[in-house]
């Protein structure tokens, strides 16, 4: 009988904090092979103990693996853990490709797609997630991707082991908007609850 097994894509993780360290130790507790890199050298220190490779840069982490995954807390640090020196597209070639699930400037998002593609021929996908550390470790996350549909179909099987719901929402930029959009919904929620309170409280 023929072993139809399929190959696990090989990881590289750049910023395991809050969100990225319970996702990469779900993923390598799935079998992902991870390769690691965190400015906060006790991150990388936990990611290594949960069995992730460390790695010098974010260059270095990309180096040999298929997919470059993003977690990382500002527009800022994405750009420059990507484009800085050492940075991922340093070292990317196709068919390479970046899953960024931070949650970043929608324009900015947009334009670091394409200008990964011109510099690299690699695709990049905008995948903001939603349901915190909790949902990060369970593998039951929300995300809401952007970018071109051959690359969605690429990152369906690893979404399936770390997502409860994916959702394509258009292309590249348009997981950032529904992630904005989001974040609006819950906003005015917390602002209506606060009012309740203090109309509660006077009565």
């Amino acid at each position: 009988m023929t072993d139809r097994t399929i190959a696990k894509p090989k990881i590289a993780y750049v910023g395991v904090g809050l969100m990225g360290l319970p996702m990469a130790k779900r993923l390598l507790s799935l079998g992902y092979a991870v390769r690691a890199c965190d400015i906060q050298p006790d991150r990388l220190r936990a990611a290594t103990a949960a069995g992730a490779d460390a790695a010098a840069s974010p260059a270095d982490a990309a180096r040999g693996t298929d997919l470059v995954l993003l977690n990382l807390p500002t527009t800022d640090a994405v750009e420059h853990a990507v484009f800085g020196s050492d940075g991922v597209a340093s070292a990317l070639t196709p068919p390479q490709l970046v899953v960024d699930f931070s949650t970043i400037k929608v324009d900015k998002g947009k334009a670091f797609a394409h200008k990964l593609r011109q510099a690299t021929g690699c695709g990049w996908v905008d995948a903001p997630v939603s349901g915190g550390p909790p949902a990060a470790g369970g593998g039951t996350l929300t995300v809401m991707a952007g970018g071109d549909a051959a690359d969605i179909e690429r990152v369906k099987p690893l979404m399936a082991d770390i997502a409860g719901r994916f959702t394509h929402m258009g292309p590249s930029g348009a997981g950032l908007a529904a992630k904005m959009l989001n974040q609006l919904i819950v906003g005015i929620g917390h602002a209506a609850m606060a009012e309740a309170v203090v109309l509660a409280e006077a009565a």
